[in-house]
């Protein structure tokens, strides 16, 4: 066995604790420092330039950090990169969008088994042959990243959220205070990244959509979640209207969708009689309602 292997598997036995921690012991983390002025300013930051910057200052606060990433997987397409601060290697993430790398992430692997709105290291989650894979040396090794801390939430059908905070050679491993706080505070951060990364991905939506297919089926739940699934309006109907949105005609449609013209003329009609309107303009009023209004969308 290598120096290499000998002195992963020894980083590993020392923090075996993290695979009972998470979540386990979280009644007896203290909250005397979650500070209401705090929360208050992250909140009002929520759907704003500023929300990325106030959310790792207020775990900052509460965690000692070297780089932060939030990123949305989806089991569909290449993970989302929302935001990433990491001062001494900006392109930090970027190497996992190539030839599927992000797949042998433990925290892509974590989230596509489901886990919402739980707490992980990475020690805890990674099996003990990761820390000798090519993985691991190519990603983790080069970037000098030696733990990994992080939230994993529920976004959409689609959309899963992980914040990851992590610390580099100059740093300790996460300790069991570091991860009951995260786990103390995951509640809290979870609706705060839910709120601001659904407005994000609505904004999004309607400066990106239509643009190619792929980016169609990537918000296309948003519309259908918007426009209400009680009406019984399907994803195809969706992305029809999707694209009427974006100003785009029968024809340009069809040949989005690769579909035919015909086929397009059918789902605007079936789109108009379930939403009970008769025009793209009503169309893009109803997508405008604020919540609670008559439409509700």
């Amino acid at each position: 066995m290598t120096m290499h292997s000998l002195a992963t598997r020894a980083l590993y036995n020392r923090t075996q604790v993290h695979h009972a921690l998470c979540g386990s012991d979280v009644r007896q983390a203290r909250a005397d420092w979650i500070d209401p002025v705090a929360i208050g300013e992250l909140f009002s930051a929520v759907g704003q330039r500023p929300f990325f910057e106030r959310l790792r200052a207020f775990v900052r606060e509460r965690i000692h950090f070297d780089n932060c990433v939030v990123v949305a997987f989806s089991p569909l397409r290449k993970p989302l990169v929302l935001h990433q601060w990491a001062p001494e290697v900006p392109d930090y993430f970027g190497m996992l969008h190539d030839d599927m790398a992000y797949q042998n992430d433990p925290f892509f692997q974590q989230a596509m088994k489901g886990s919402q709105d739980t707490v992980h290291t990475l020690q805890s989650i990674a099996p003990i042959e990761f820390f000798d894979s090519a993985f691991f040396d190519h990603y983790y090794r080069q970037v000098g990243m030696i733990d990994e801390l992080g939230l994993i939430s529920s976004q959409d059908s689609e959309h899963i959220l992980h914040l990851s905070i992590s610390r580099s050679a100059q740093s300790t491993v996460f300790a069991q205070g570091d991860c009951d706080s995260m786990a103390y505070m995951g509640p809290l951060l979870s609706v705060a990244l839910k709120q601001h990364c659904a407005l994000w991905f609505e904004r999004m939506f309607f400066q990106r959509i239509g643009r190619d297919e792929d980016t169609l089926r990537a918000f296309t739940p948003l519309l259908v979640g918007r426009l209400g699934p009680d009406r019984g309006v399907t994803p195809r109907e969706a992305e029809v209207a999707a694209l009427m949105l974006r100003g785009h005609t029968n024809d340009s449609i069809a040949l989005i969708l690769g579909i035919r013209a015909g086929t397009v003329k059918v789902h605007r009609k079936n789109l108009y009689a379930k939403l009970e309107i008769s025009s793209t303009a009503e169309l893009f009023l109803l997508c405008q309602r604020p919540a609670g209004s008559a439409w509700d969308c």
